[in-house]
């Protein structure tokens, strides 16, 4: 039996609610007092984050204000925390096979692990021969046991849900609070992710610089353009994950819709093999009001879920159109198609039809919080054995989407030398990890640089005291032990012949970014940058500061 009070272990007792008699239910909750309240599932949720099974309080809930299909099973302990599940009067199984619909992830939990029914008006918790049990308000359940709003079961060791009902503003904020949680987790690991990026992009310029003039077939230069637009992406995306929850109206531009599904579909089809067909169908008036490495990101997301929906191949349509103020993107499969219980929590974060380890739950998230970013709104249209279709809606653009500047540093490179000082410059570079500072001073030699290395701000200090003539520039990163980036910047800003100091991140802050360069900075890079931006801001400064010098011996 469960240790929790109910309605007929106590004096019948009746409440009004709008003229309505009721009677109320029970909640674990760590107040410390008993008071009759009207809560929803926010309030269930919050009680239950530092949960007392010693102390109660009543929560009302008044007859037909919960309809059935709004009853949840929502996570508040375990790998899926938040998730809210909907509760059926056909029932739901829960267990960590994927055919439960309520899937918990966790070792301890068996397959099927207990089953929650309807019982005419009511609802019974049954654990299904579990190994290690199934338990209502902390006591074990040993046959079917009634479940009122407001009661948890554990299942497993690391799993507790709690039987509520929902409410769809509760539900969106939930939602965006998880999606900012992610945004936030993305964060911490960015600096070392783009590390890691800055060193492949500088490289592989360098190596494309140096095979330019080589007699390259035409599918090994095509190879190499498409690995630079990859990292290139890569980069952008993991900016792009550290912002979730916090998008801003200020990163949104007129973006060409028509060439990005074109891009999208190219990758798709040099990447996805030749099982699948990739056809685009965007004439290019389609411009929306967005963020270019988002709607890329997006449909990208979309692409690869269609192609997971087809493991022996098929078809996969992405369109673009206009109607009226409205910009309309379209991706399309002719997969198995899904049913409608999965159709209604496609978007949940960490909800995932795929086998244990062939899925995050991520993706599809992520694409709707980038669409409502932007002011836009997606729809899916599923059926089992027809397929599946997502709509997009985004603002139309109000002005034409600005050109693209080229991604190729080859193609950079010979306007980029010509910009240099012919004698080049003497640079510094300082930047704890020695694949990265590496990687820059390769590709600025190619420039016709001296460029000498620091594996921190200290060590870069030493060497602007020591070297004569003094550095032209200081390509510094932010954060290394010893002393930083902006450490090196105080140093030497009030110095004579100070060098102009370009500091480089692995964390994108804009914020930061306008500091330093109040503070005098030439320039803020954040990793991982283009190439040919390095290069070009590199090749600016010395040309101005020995064009400076020079007028200064003619004076």
């Amino acid at each position: 039996m469960n240790e929790t009070m109910r309605d007929s272990d106590r004096p019948s007792e009746t409440t009004e609610w709008d003229g309505v008699a009721s009677s109320p239910t029970r909640l674990v909750e760590p107040l410390g007092e008993r008071d009759r309240l009207a809560l929803d599932g926010a309030d269930a949720l919050h009680a239950l984050q530092e949960l007392d099974p010693r102390d109660t309080m009543e929560l009302t809930i008044p007859p037909g204000a919960v309809s059935d299909s709004r009853r949840r099973l929502v996570c508040v302990r375990g790998p899926a925390m938040g998730q809210a599940h909907p509760v059926t009067k056909a029932g739901v199984v829960v267990g960590r096979d994927p055919s439960c619909e309520v899937t918990v992830s966790d070792p301890t939990t068996s397959r099927r692990h207990a089953r929650l029914s309807a019982v005419g008006a009511a609802f019974v918790l049954e654990d299904l021969g579990s190994r290690g049990g199934t338990w209502l308000n902390g006591v074990e359940v040993s046959g079917p046991t009634t479940v009122e709003l407001g009661d948890r079961i554990d299942v497993g060791a690391a799993c507790t849900l709690l039987f509520t009902h929902d409410d769809p503003l509760e539900q969106t904020m939930r939602e965006r609070s998880r999606m900012a949680e992610i945004g936030r987790i993305a964060a911490g690991v960015s600096h070392d992710f783009n590390n890691l990026m800055a060193a492949a992009l500088t490289t592989l310029a360098s190596v494309d610089e140096r095979v330019a003039t080589s007699a390259l077939d035409a599918d090994t230069q095509e190879a190499l353009s498409d690995l630079q637009l990859v990292l290139a992406r890569a980069g952008e995306l993991t900016k792009t994950l550290a912002t979730l929850g916090r998008r801003s109206s200020e990163d949104r531009e007129a973006v060409d819709a028509a060439e990005v599904c074109h891009e999208v579909a190219k990758l798709c089809r040099r990447t996805f093999g030749t099982r699948y067909e990739i056809a685009c169908e965007a004439p290019s008036s389609v411009a929306v009001e967005g963020n270019r490495t988002e709607l890329h990101q997006i449909l990208l997301n979309l692409c690869l879920n269609a192609r997971d929906a087809m493991s022996d191949g098929g078809r996969i349509t992405i369109r673009a159109s206009v109607a009226g103020g409205e910009a309309r993107i379209e991706v399309e499969d002719g997969g198995e198609g899904m049913k409608p219980e999965v159709v209604s929590r496609i978007f949940d974060p960490f909800f995932t039809t795929k086998g244990e380890g062939q899925g995050s739950g991520l993706g599809l998230a992520t694409v709707r919080e980038l669409v409502r970013g932007s002011s836009g709104s997606i729809e899916v249209d599923s059926a089992v054995g027809e397929g599946t279709r997502f709509r997009l809606r985004f603002p139309k653009a109000q002005s034409a989407p600005p050109p693209r500047p080229a991604l190729s540093p080859a193609a950079s490179g010979t306007r980029l030398r010509a910009a240099a000082a012919v004698e080049g410059g003497l640079v510094v570079v300082a930047d704890d990890q020695a694949v990265v500072r590496k990687s820059i001073a390769r590709l600025l030699s190619l420039d016709g640089h001296q460029v000498h290395l620091a594996a921190d701000g200290e060590e870069a200090l030493v060497l602007f005291d020591e070297l004569q003539p003094k550095p032209d520039v200081m390509v510094v990163d932010l954060d290394m032990p010893a002393l930083g980036g902006h450490h090196v910047l105080e140093a030497v800003r009030c110095m004579p012949d100070a060098p102009d100091v370009v500091i480089i991140s692995g964390h994108w802050d804009p914020e930061r970014s306008h500091e330093l360069l109040a503070k005098g900075a030439a320039a803020y890079l954040g990793k991982p940058f283009q190439a040919a931006e390095l290069r070009e801001v590199v090749a600016m400064l010395v040309t101005k500061r020995r064009g400076r010098a020079r007028q200064q011996r003619h004076a």
